[in-house]
């Protein structure tokens, strides 16, 4: 008969309802990433095959951490778990080094994914290029090493699970601190590679804030990285059916915020769906003021990712109408002096540099103009 080992167990519990929902999120995130380019219509890039390609990566670390709790006790006392189900624990020290596997996969290939976004925004900044590459390389080497690392933990590898085999383990410690410390090192390197660029640009103090903390998100997963390995300091080795359950939780989370950090930057298509509110200010609530400022946005680079672009600025004239005029008069456009005329500001803007997601110098013309809801009506005398 097979013992249940999720009831009472509210540990395993834990892990199952935290790394469900991250992996559902996670889901609806990367769909989200698909409809903008769908909306954008753009080509897939490096980077959205590489969030692509972690997702699945995280769904196998998701049902690897839930066989844990199912079939390892994985939350359950080490000692009571060897007593309740002895075979269990073989079954969650396999499912372990599994999960650390597919763990360092998923998280690579997000850091990559970041990168690679990086130079199709940033890319014709010809240092920025060279670090951004600089820092894939650390990524690789990180891989490389963190991999070897784990398959060399015990030898021989199956000590892993079977430790009344000859051979010798490393500490499990030792292996989490050294993962949670490096990989923490390296988020912060790339949460801070864009900043210098992003506030080199062209653009109002405002936006460069919005895009700064867009990408400075990745503080989250480095707080997460804080929280483990404040976890693993407390890990127990000869309990460790129990003290791996926060430190795998935290190691979910770190993948599930990865991805959604990752994502975050390329959903501005579906954000620009939604209307702009109408704001404004003047006198009654039907005559705004003489004189109005029309804002649009324009251009033809279908690639921009996150709205940034160069701006050139021109300015036409028009004419303010009373509610009054143009319900009753169709043709009161006709014979408006040039006192009565405002000032309309068109904002254009078009794909500069070599087809990336990039931005360049100052274009040299507006490729198209098209006219959106946003209004603003400043109030002058008539």
């Amino acid at each position: 008969m097979a013992i249940n080992l999720v009831a009472g167990n509210q540990l395993g519990q834990n892990i199952i309802i935290v790394d469900s929902v991250g992996a559902a999120i996670c889901i609806v995130v990367v769909a989200l990433r698909l409809w903008a380019i769908s909306l954008r219509g753009r080509n897939y890039r490096i980077h959205d095959y590489l969030a692509i390609a972690a997702l699945p990566i995280i769904l196998g670390f998701t049902i690897g951490q839930i066989i844990g709790v199912v079939h390892g006790g994985d939350g359950i006392h080490t000692a009571t778990l060897a007593t309740k189900a002895p075979t269990a624990v073989v079954t969650l020290l396999k499912t372990y080094l599994a999960v650390l596997i597919l763990w360092l996969t998923a998280s690579v290939l997000i850091k990559l994914s970041i990168l690679f976004l990086y130079l199709d925004l940033f890319g014709e900044n010809g240092r920025f290029r060279i670090a951004c590459y600089g820092t894939m390389g650390l990524v690789f080497a990180y891989f490389v090493a963190v991999f070897c690392y784990f398959m060399l933990l015990c030898h021989p590898l199956s000590k892993q699970w079977n430790q009344a085999e000859p051979g010798h383990c490393s500490s499990l410690v030792t292996e989490q601190l050294t993962t949670a410390v490096l990989l923490m090192a390296l988020d912060l390197v790339i949460i801070f590679l864009p900043m210098p660029t992003i506030w080199d640009l062209k653009m109002s103090l405002k936006k460069k804030i919005s895009v700064s903390l867009v990408f400075g998100l990745g503080l989250i997963i480095t707080i997460v990285n804080i929280l483990r390995i404040y976890y693993t300091t407390a890990f127990d080795a000869a309990d460790f059916s129990y003290s791996l359950v926060s430190v795998g939780i935290l190691a979910g989370l770190e993948i599930f915020f990865g991805l959604i950090i990752a994502c975050a930057p390329t959903l501005q298509p579906i954000i620009a769906k939604f209307p702009q509110p109408l704001t404004g200010s003047g006198k009654g609530s039907k005559t705004l003021g003489r004189t109005g400022s029309l804002t649009t946005i324009s251009g033809r680079n279908q690639s921009d990712t996150i709205g940034l672009r160069d701006r050139r600025h021109d300015t036409k004239n028009f004419s303010r109408l009373d509610d009054e005029e143009l319900n009753g008069n169709p043709d009161v456009l006709e014979g408006v002096s040039a006192a009565e005329r405002g000032r309309v500001t068109v904002r254009g803007s078009r794909d500069v540099g070599n087809g990336n997601e990039g931005i360049g110098s100052e274009p040299d013309e507006v490729d198209q103009i098209r006219v959106t809801r946003e209004l603003q009506f400043f109030a002058s005398p008539r």
